[in-house]
């Protein structure tokens, strides 16, 4: 099991990571959603279930971008947003995994 949290590093950065490093049931998607910092390659070396994006609801500059959730979307990775502004219906301060001995995952916004 699995965290990957790229911060806001730029996408040529995980091409110096190994598959098996990188592999996660969770992640974080850098910059607010940017989908200049995601690829479809990156997801399938990922293999997350869950990507955790944090922007606000306003849409500030635009994140985040359709494109990161389509690509997402096509990975078959589950999107959990949240602003931490709580600036929506499902905003909150935060996501918290739950991971069982058996390996389910649940989630709930705090």
């Amino acid at each position: 099991m699995g965290v990957f949290l790229p911060t806001d590093a730029p996408l040529s950065q995980w091409d110096k990571i190994s598959d098996a490093e990188m592999a996660s049931q969770i992640m974080t998607v850098s910059h607010h959603g940017d989908a200049g910092c995601l690829s479809s390659v990156l997801l399938k070396k990922i293999g997350a279930k869950y990507a955790v994006i944090s922007a606000d609801a306003k849409g500030t500059y635009g994140l985040p971008h359709p494109e990161a959730i389509s690509m997402l979307a096509e990975s078959g990775v589950r999107q959990v947003l949240f602003s931490a502004g709580g600036l929506d219906a499902e905003s909150a301060g935060g996501v918290r995994f739950q991971i069982t001995p058996g390996g389910e995952i649940s989630w709930e916004y705090i």
